[in-house]
Order: C-alpha cells, then structure tokens, then sequence
C-alpha cells in the first residue's frame, strides 16, 4: 500500500528537481483545492463515503498533507473507525505538524472507550 506521506514526498522532488512546470504545479493545486472543497461538502452532507474518496484524491496533490490527514481522521472518527481515526489524527499531529484539537482528542478518546466496551462486551458473551 502507498502511503499519503510517500505521494508528498515524490511530488515535492518532481516540483524541487524542475520535472514539473508552474503550469503542472497550478493544476495540480487547482485539483487539490477542488477535491478538498468536493470533500467537505460531501463531510458537511454527511456522505462519508464521497468524502473519503475526495479527501483520498486530494492527497496525490499537495505537498503538505496535514490537512488532508486532519480530514481523514475527522471522516474515520464519523464512520467510528477507530484505528484509522487515530492513525491519520496522530500522522496530522506528529509527522506535519498540525495544531492538537483538544475536542478531537476528546471525541477519540469516547470512542476508544466505546469500541473497547464493545469488544469487552462480545468476550463475554
């Protein structure tokens, strides 16, 4: 699997070493912005799926994926995916930086708490 963190990293040395044109690169942050925009009002719909696969598309076209990351957790911790929630929430935080969302924290960690009950739950029965 390739990793969002892999795609940045190819696209910035394409940008470095010249392999891509200002024209490249403007289309390239026109795609980024539009899917980005296209992910939030599919997240503000509630239609998380739409939202994943804008928010995925956008990820092959930014430099910085602190945002997209930050967007990925929020649509995983909706769809009370746990593992990915964290994942691309701590990826944001650690690896580009992202401002801690003290509320986001929060709501992951009840979740956490929930899928845990959950599993908990099942053991026992």
């Amino acid at each position: 699997m390739i990793k969002i963190e892999d795609i940045q990293k190819r696209l910035r040395e394409a940008i470095e070493y010249g392999e891509l044109s200002q024209k490249e690169i403007a289309e390239r942050e026109a795609i980024y912005k539009s899917s980005m925009k296209q992910g939030a009002t599919a997240e503000a719909e509630k239609n998380y799926d739409d939202a994943l696969v804008h928010y995925w598309r956008a990820s092959g076209y930014c430099t910085d994926a602190s945002e997209v990351h930050k967007a990925l957790a929020r649509i995983y911790l909706a769809k009370r995916d746990f593992n990915n929630a964290r994942y691309h929430y701590k990826t944001a935080v650690q690896k580009f930086n992202l401002k801690r969302d003290p509320d986001f924290e929060e709501k992951l960690i009840r979740l956490a708490q929930e899928v845990s009950g959950q599993s908990n739950s099942n053991d026992s029965k």
